[in-house]
C-alpha cells in the first residue's frame, strides 16, 4: 500500500481543564474506593491501617489516569463498527489488553518501592490468579469510560 494513501495516525488532544477534571475525579474515586476497601477489611475483622487501602486505590486510580491516552487513541484510530465488527472489536481488545497490562505493571512499579520508602515493609499484591482478573474487570470499566 502506498504510504501517502494511508490515513495519518491521530492522537487525542489533551486540554488542561478536562485533564485536571479527570484527575480530580480519578483521585476522588480512588479515595472512595480506598474507604470502601478499608471498611470491607474492617468488617472482616482485619485491623489494617487506613493508609494501606487508601494508598492501594489512589495509586491504582493515578496509574489508570496515566494510561488514559491509550483508549482515547484507540477510539480515534479504530474504524466504526460499520466497517466491520471483527476489526472494531479486535482493535479495541488489543488496546484494552495493552491498557490493563500497563496499568497493572505501573501499579506494581510504584507500590513496591513506595511501601519500603514509607516504612511499611514489603508490599504483597496477593495471589495473581485472583488479583489480575479482578484488576482486568475494573480496567474494562476504566477503559470504557476513558474511551
Amino acid at each position: 500500500m502506498n504510504a501517502s494513501l494511508s490515513p495519518a495516525w491521530r492522537w487525542p488532544l489533551l486540554r488542561v481543564r478536562p485533564v485536571l477534571t479527570l484527575l480530580g475525579v480519578g483521585l476522588a474515586l480512588g479515595l472512595l474506593q480506598g474507604l470502601a476497601v478499608g471498611l470491607s477489611l474492617r468488617a472482616e475483622g482485619q485491623e489494617i491501617p487506613w493508609s494501606r487501602p487508601l494508598f492501594w486505590e489512589i495509586t491504582g486510580a493515578l496509574s489508570a489516569f496515566l494510561m488514559m491516552p491509550l483508549p482515547q487513541t484507540a477510539v480515534l484510530n479504530t474504524p466504526s463498527p460499520k466497517a466491520g465488527w471483527l476489526r472494531f472489536l479486535g482493535l479495541h481488545t488489543g488496546a484494552y489488553l495493552a491498557y490493563t497490562s500497563l496499568h497493572i505493571g505501573l501499579m506494581m512499579l510504584v507500590r513496591y518501592p513506595l511501601y519500603r520508602a514509607l516504612g511499611w515493609g514489603t508490599y504483597h499484591y496477593g495471589d495473581l490468579l485472583f488479583k489480575v482478573p479482578m484488576e482486568m474487570a475494573k480496567d474494562l470499566l476504566g477503559y470504557s469510560l476513558f474511551a
